[in-house]
């Protein structure tokens, strides 16, 4: 019983790691757009700002459950 319930744990930790990179990579390309471009369209800034958001949040997810980056 107790070995489901880690396999469920780590399935899940992996889950959102993977989360994790792809709004980081996300986050990161849209903020080098913004940095590169010189009239930046407000799209572009709107969309910037959800991907750090989801960045965050999913963060603040693993830190709450003490997920570990191996």
């Amino acid at each position: 019983m107790f070995l489901k319930r880690g396999k469920l744990r780590r399935e899940k930790d992996n889950a959102i790691i993977t989360l994790l990179d792809t709004f980081k990579r996300q986050s990161d390309e849209l903020d080098a757009r913004l940095r590169q471009s010189v009239n930046a369209s407000p799209e572009v800034e709107r969309q910037s700002k959800i991907a750090r958001a989801k960045y965050y949040f999913i963060l603040k997810q693993a830190r709450h459950r003490r997920t570990r980056f191996q």
